[in-house]
């Protein structure tokens, strides 16, 4: 979700309001309302039916939008497409495992995500978040929102049907938080395939991994500037989940932060 407010405010763009199933204000909206109404003007609802939603970014012709939900029959995030003109949302993802983080190509006909699907263990995986949820939902508890870094997460691109036309990382740990370059030749994302969470860099059909950062702690959330020569990313290696925005370089020199 923190990526999608960073968007925003890198580009200028308005932020949707997010609300619950049924039009209902998510909570603490109305104790937010009267800061909100300060910036936010003609904001709308864009999903609906879906137990929670985020992470939305537009399309290149800013038609369409690509986002997370958790539908109402399954405890993880999937990935969907829908125009924001109205219509019903179109599943990309293929329909298991934990996804997130997805991201049009430069040209609109295929989509970047990052998937779980093909964890060895799935059927374990779902039925355990399955219980915990009925567990939590049985005594009233809300728990602290918590990513989970799931080790079987690779990224994948899909055409705008769902089909799943190429695999981009094989490693074992997570990959994801993908974003392309504004040519497209190239994909910054984060991976903790060393055992910690760092940022990297890609060709865009997966090859010539390198690895920029590697000090201790979450990089991730990386962008690539309009010129090809910097990635902005999120770092809290200075208090553990306290977040500050960083530069460095795409040949990983000249690191720069905390903003």
């Amino acid at each position: 979700m923190y990526r999608v407010f960073f968007v925003a405010l890198l580009l200028g763009l308005p932020v949707t309001a997010l609300a619950q199933p049924g039009g209902r204000p998510a909570d603490g909206a109305a104790a937010r309302s009267s800061v909100e109404d300060g910036f936010l003007k003609n904001m709308r609802q864009v999903t609906k039916g879906m137990v929670k939603a985020g992470e939305g970014y537009f399309s290149p012709d800013g038609a369409t939008i690509v986002y997370q939900a958790q539908p109402l029959n399954y405890p993880f995030y999937q990935i969907y497409t829908q125009p924001l003109s109205g219509g019903e949302p179109k599943r990309i993802s293929t329909g298991r495992g934990r996804t997130t983080c997805a991201y049009f190509t430069v040209d609109g006909t295929q989509i970047l995500f990052a998937s779980s699907h093909l964890d060895p263990n799935l059927d374990k995986t779902e039925a355990d978040e399955r219980r915990q949820q009925e567990e939590d939902k049985a005594s009233g508890v809300r728990r602290r929102y918590k990513w989970d870094f799931d080790p079987y997460t690779d990224m994948f691109v899909a055409d705008l049907n769902g089909k799943i036309v190429k695999r981009l990382t094989d490693r074992k740990g997570y990959d994801a938080e993908g974003a392309y370059s504004k040519d497209g030749k190239q994909i910054a994302f984060c991976s903790d395939r060393d055992g910690d969470a760092d940022i990297y860099i890609m060709n865009a059909d997966g090859s010539n991994v390198r690895q920029l950062t590697t000090a201790p702690g979450y990089d991730g959330g990386p962008f690539i500037s309009p010129d090809g020569k910097w990635v902005i990313f999120r770092s809290d290696r200075k208090k553990a989940e306290y977040l500050q925005i960083y530069v460095i370089g795409v040949d990983g020199k000249n690191e720069n932060g905390a903003y």
